[in-house]
């Protein structure tokens, strides 16, 4: 077991956060190494175990991969899956949604990934299949700061 594993089973962030998915997504299934936060601002937030102890890793993130879907148990376990078994560092879902969609963003340090996860989405699709996962791809920390946002997400919240 890496030793930043360990840190999951004495972590009181995690403790809530696994608190929080008992009650709020009971069918969202996350690996055990992976770090769960039920935070304050609104978001659920994991972490892979690399990234958590090791804050250089969190810092080289530039922006993140986008997946849509109503069912944000699904969209919570794609996340487990992808920083438990692919080495992403960390992502997060909403507790709320978005128009007719939760988003998962899913952390990264550059966009070189996006074909990668775009192979694996017809597998998660079939995993998930009543959680129409749709991928929007990258895009990068500057674009959100900057408040853009892509036309199809727009037309998402108005629905």
């Amino acid at each position: 077991m890496h030793p930043a594993d360990l840190l999951v089973v004495t972590c009181p962030a995690c403790a809530a956060g696994a608190e929080w998915l008992r009650t709020h997504e009971p069918r969202a299934v996350v690996p055990a190494t992976i770090h769960r936060h039920a935070s304050q601002d609104g978001w659920f937030r994991l972490y892979a175990p690399a990234a958590w102890a090791d804050e250089g890793q969190l810092a080289a993130i530039t922006g993140k991969y986008l997946f849509f879907s109503p069912d944000r148990a699904a969209l919570i376990g794609l996340a487990g899956v992808e920083l438990a078994q692919y080495g992403f560092p960390a992502a997060k879902v909403p507790y709320q949604r978005a128009g007719s969609a939760y988003v998962l963003c899913l952390y990264a340090p550059d966009a070189s990934r996006k074909r990668e996860l775009a192979d694996r989405l017809a597998d998660y699709r079939a995993q998930w299949s009543e959680a129409s996962l749709e991928y929007r791809y990258w895009k990068s920390n500057d674009a959100t700061l900057a408040g853009q946002y892509s036309a199809q997400f727009l037309r998402s919240r108005r629905r």
